[in-house]
């Protein structure tokens, strides 16, 4: 502290003093009392004991010196920054400001172990994630892959797991297969189901498998008969019908004269009645 200060303090009398600056000029010295200055000397006055009641920016600077007793009870004499307040606040500030710090060091090293590492020129790699940060994959997993048609990813999560899982996925792909097939049937169109049929071949059979496959074999003769069905119809509607003309009957031989034919299946040749001679 400024000997000036605290000569100032006790030469000023209990009570409200207004100190312009021409008193501060006299006290401490000063060529020029600046706003600064008088922040300054509002300090220093305020530690040796005086209350400050005015803004130091402006002037006259005003101050007010109580008596002993009565600062030694409102605290004036005791500095700000050793109150138990002030304390306490600053306690809190450093506690923020370290929990800050390390959130900001945690996010930093997170996004550290996010970012792609060089291999090569122009190729680049994402990092995994360490083995406490990746979940354990599971049967549920797997299936919910096969689910969403990602065949591949469902048999590495299973092959991962055990043979079992696996023989498991690979029969729900079967299926899968299977009923997108039959799905595939009933919309009429063949060609999708006899491609998914065949994918079927690379997994495991199934009885949901050989029914898609019945069904698809049914679809293909029901269309083999209706073609056929359709080229016999064309044939029979190129092919003319045949005509009705009356057929002639033959008239007698008259040529010798009059002649009939008795029951004995002999002719009157020579027209006397006897038939039969």
């Amino acid at each position: 502290m400024n000997p000036n200060s605290r000569q100032l303090v006790e030469q000023l009398r209990t009570g409200e003093h207004r100190l312009h600056n021409t008193d501060l000029h006299r006290a401490y010295g000063l060529s020029r009392v600046t706003a600064t200055a008088r922040y300054e000397i509002a300090r220093e006055l305020r530690q040796a004991g005086l209350e400050t009641l005015s803004d130091p920016a402006n002037e006259p600077l005003v101050v007010r010196k109580t008596a002993p007793d009565r600062a030694r009870a409102i605290g004036i004499v005791s500095p700000w920054w050793k109150r138990p307040w002030a304390i306490i606040i600053a306690g809190l500030i450093a506690l923020i400001m370290l929990i800050g710090a390390l959130s900001d060091d945690a996010k930093t090293t997170t996004a550290a172990n996010q970012l792609p590492s060089v291999t090569s020129v122009g190729e680049t790699t994402t990092p995994r994630p360490s083995a406490e940060q990746q979940p354990a994959l599971t049967l549920t997993d797997a299936a919910e892959k096969v689910d969403q048609d990602h065949y591949a990813a469902a048999l590495a999560i299973a092959a991962g797991i055990g043979d079992e899982v696996e023989r498991r996925i690979t029969q729900k792909i079967s299926r899968r297969l299977a009923y997108r097939a039959i799905n595939a049937l009933r919309s009429g169109d063949r060609s999708r189901a006899r491609f998914l049929l065949n994918r079927v071949g690379d997994y495991s059979s199934t009885p949901q498998s050989m029914a898609a496959w019945a069904r698809y074999d049914a679809a293909q003769q029901r269309v083999a008969q209706r073609r056929a069905a359709d080229r016999q119809r064309r044939q029979e509607q190129a092919t003319p019908a045949p005509s009705l003309a009356p057929q002639s009957v033959p008239s007698p031989d008259t040529s010798s004269g009059p002649s009939t034919t008795n029951w004995c299946g002999k002719r009157d040749g020579d027209g006397d009645g006897i038939y039969c001679e």
